[in-house]
């Protein structure tokens, strides 16, 4: 067999050597290159994941947000109906005792609550912009990973305000 292996030039002295070789270098790789880059994937695979993680909690809480602000938006048109019917059953009892001076009153409550209606709405979506733009300003800040001070903060809220501004 040696004769044979001889005989087309193998060498074992020179495979030992070879494997003996393959083996350090094998070695060195699996040290200080697989395994440091291994690590870094992982890594990466781990940042890539938690970041997925918050945008979804983002995405939730903004959904929670809008939630809410559609429950305020009935709540109040709830009470501004209720409103409304008050002001009907007060101007119709009036108008038994004196039709003129009940027409006048009706009036003038109906155009309060239609005030008072728009101000509250008013009031409520600029409440809904800046919920919405604290939210959208703490998920990137959560998605960059980086703090957002003062003038990134407002200037993402500006930017926010002005695409849901948009929107409507």
């Amino acid at each position: 067999m040696m004769d044979v292996l001889n005989n087309i030039g193998f060498d074992w002295q020179v495979a030992l050597a070879n494997f003996i070789n393959f083996l350090i270098i094998f070695w060195i790789l699996k040290t200080w290159v697989f395994g440091p880059v291994e690590k870094i994937i992982n890594e990466r695979k781990a940042k890539i994941a938690e970041g997925l993680e918050q945008a979804q909690e983002s995405e939730k809480e903004l959904l929670h947000a809008k939630e809410a602000a559609t429950n305020e938006i009935k709540r109040a048109k709830s009470q501004a109906n209720q409103i409304m019917a008050e002001a009907k059953d007060t101007a119709d009892n009036q108008v038994a005792h004196a039709k003129d001076k009940a027409s006048q009153e009706a009036s003038a409550i109906i155009e309060k609550a239609h005030s008072q209606i728009e101000k509250d709405r008013v009031h409520m979506e600029k409440d809904l912009y800046e919920k919405t733009a604290g939210l959208v300003a703490l998920g990137v800040q959560k998605i960059l990973h980086e703090e957002v001070d003062e003038s990134k903060n407002s200037e993402i809220s500006k930017r926010a305000l002005e695409v849901l501004a948009q929107k409507q």
